[in-house]
């Protein structure tokens, strides 16, 4: 219609330029275009377009028919399918789909028009209920609306068992639930049957960290959590993740809502959540696993590396009770090292003192024992040892503290830190001022290794103080001295700062109980043990939010350990005040725990 009209105006065009009026022509040439506008308006307006459609599809697909019927016994190994409403796609089936008892092979599930279809063609065994469990696998291939928690359940026998263990996984140091780890369930009793054996009964732990192991017979089982690396339902490599029961564990009947029917308004149900079964029932053997991995117990050097010149750190896998760096190349003087030993007493550093080799192979030994052998290079290529050189003639001692923001904190010692030890240093020529006034503090190295000074003084509330450090007073054991370092600072006020008053009351009046201060990433910020009930007392803690851990420190070694399965030790036991603290300036914060 377009083309036409256009055509059209063509010829009347034409046929207007041939008359003599050529206003009039032009008026009626600017009307034509305006309607032949409003015509081209219109057209697009009226364009057809594909409908957008209805609302979105946010149902899970629906069963409509089995074969054989979920919840069949008798059952002999066959062809399954079940049939759904509408078109699906299988996920992730390898960690989704869990068999329990865990067949030899899994089967090669696939999708035929509407349909899961798998063949259980292998020897089964007599009398047994089998579980088939989707997880998240089954999603609608429009929309991907998943069909949680999908079972095909079948018995060999004449009954179904309908017996179920429940419980949680939670990671044995942080509490924090545990999803993706299996749970093994046996009727072999003995230690070593997960390191040997496949489980009888198979379950997955949601993201929440909750378990269902259903269709159990009744008799107790000993339980078992893993973290399965390689996928063969074996407790067999060293970084796989574990949990136990010190108790066998006995099933009971809990009421569970099963895909056993077809029509709509029920399978509307099937998508309850686990946590919601778990808050309306009354589980009496309800199993809390907590999760570690198990470390050797062999004390090793986990990492020995040149941090830079003249400084290497040995890491240890646990706190040395008494180290011994031992250079078997070579033959220095008494005085060749500096060793620097970490609060923690598992990262030994070692500072060289005029030491000029290229390598150097280390023998290191705790407790008299020789652990291991390292070998360090202390120098490169030559190119890169001029280099190095020509920046070390122009270096100075970067002196830095903990003044931040230009505030240091109240009740705490102003600190300098040095990159090295020093070996000369000159106290009396540094200057301290308060509110323009000069003041004297001490100076004190608070370990051998002078790398670390606290400056001791009463420091004031709202004052201001500069410290003056003049050129050249330092000298550390790299020859370097340092430039001119003023540090200007203010102290804040006593009402800036909140105070946590906890009572704890521990009934156990032989444990002794690590008491962290943490903040929100979990940083230890104080630390305190005790070894009875005691009013706890935090000063000085700044308005934010606090969490408070205790530690059950079973065997007295001031830190928390790992369990050992064998051995039938858990991992030392954890636990949070149930609500973080809010601390306010200038108030006092009085809580109650008990332990």
């Amino acid at each position: 219609m377009l083309n036409q009209l256009l055509l059209n105006f063509t010829l009347f065009y034409e046929i207007l330029k041939m008359k003599k009026n050529k206003t009039k022509t032009i008026i009626i040439f600017s009307h034509l275009i305006v309607y032949i506008c409003v015509i081209i308006l219109f057209s697009n307006c009226a364009h057809i377009s594909s409908p957008t459609g209805g609302p979105k599809d946010t149902k899970p697909p629906m069963v409509v028919s089995y074969h054989p019927n979920n919840y069949s016994t008798n059952f002999t190994p066959q062809k399954v399918s079940v049939e759904f409403d509408e078109f699906i796609v299988l996920k992730d089936v390898n960690n989704q789909v869990i068999i329990s008892p865990p067949l030899k092979e899994k089967p090669d599930f696939k999708i035929r028009g509407k349909s899961i279809v798998f063949n259980l063609d292998e020897e089964l065994l007599e009398n047994t209920t089998y579980t088939i469990f989707f997880g998240d696998a089954i999603n609608d291939n429009h929309e991907g609306n998943i069909l949680p928690n999908f079972e095909y359940v079948f018995s060999t026998g004449n009954t179904l068992d309908s017996l179920s263990v429940v419980g949680e996984v939670l990671n044995s140091f942080t509490l924090q639930p545990e999803e993706g780890v299996y749970i093994m369930l046996y009727e072999d009793f003995s230690d070593s049957v997960p390191l040997k054996e496949r489980p009888l009964f198979l379950s997955k732990t949601t993201k929440n960290g909750k378990f269902f192991v259903n269709n159990l017979k009744n008799k107790k089982f000993k339980i078992f959590a893993l973290r399965d690396n390689n996928n063969n339902y074996i407790y067999d490599l060293p970084n796989e993740q574990i949990a136990f029961s010190d108790t066998l564990i006995s099933p009971e009947y809990i009421e569970i809502i099963k895909h056993d029917t077809l029509n709509a308004d029920s399978l509307a149900t099937e998508n309850v959540e686990f946590d919601s079964i778990f808050m309306d029932t009354i589980i009496q053997h309800y199993a809390h696993l907590y999760l570690f991995e198990e470390i050797d117990s062999i004390q090793k050097v986990e990492n020995a590396t040149l941090l830079k010149k003249d400084k290497i750190e040995f890491v240890f896998r646990f706190p040395t009770t008494n180290a011994e760096i031992k250079p078997l190349n070579h033959d220095f003087d008494k005085n060749w090292k500096i060793e620097e030993l970490s609060p923690q007493k598992d990262t030994l550093i070692i500072w060289l003192n005029n030491v000029d080799v290229d390598t150097i192979f280390f023998e290191v030994s705790d407790d008299g024992q020789i652990i291991d052998t390292n070998r360090i290079v202390l120098k490169k290529k030559e190119k890169e040892k001029r280099r190095k050189k020509k920046e070390e003639e122009s270096e100075k001692i970067i002196i830095t503290s903990n003044v931040q923001n230009s505030f240091l904190e109240l009740n705490r010692h102003c600190e300098l830190w040095f990159p090295y030890p020093l070996k000369n240093y000159d106290f009396n020529e540094i200057i301290i001022q308060e509110d323009s006034i000069q003041i004297t503090a001490e100076f004190i190295f608070p370990d051998s290794v002078k790398r670390n000074v606290f400056v001791d003084f009463d420091w004031k509330e709202e004052s201001k103080y500069s410290i003056l450090i003049p050129d050249s007073i330092f000298t550390d054991i790299q020859n370097l001295s340092n430039d001119t370092t003023i540090f200007d600072f203010k102290t804040k006020k006593m009402s800036d700062y909140g105070t946590l008053l906890l009572d704890i009351t521990i009934s156990d009046s032989c444990s002794q109980f690590i008491i962290q201060l943490l903040n929100d990433k979990e940083n230890i910020l104080r630390e305190k043990i005790i070894t009875k009930s005691e009013l706890l007392k935090f000063e000085y803690l700044k308005a934010k939010s606090y969490r408070i851990k205790a530690i059950k420190d079973s065997n007295r070694n001031f830190r928390w350990d790992n369990g050992d399965y064998l051995k039938k030790i858990q991992p030392e036991k954890v636990y949070y005040f149930p609500k973080s603290i809010q601390i306010r300036a200038n108030w006092d914060i009085e809580e109650e725990w008990k332990l």
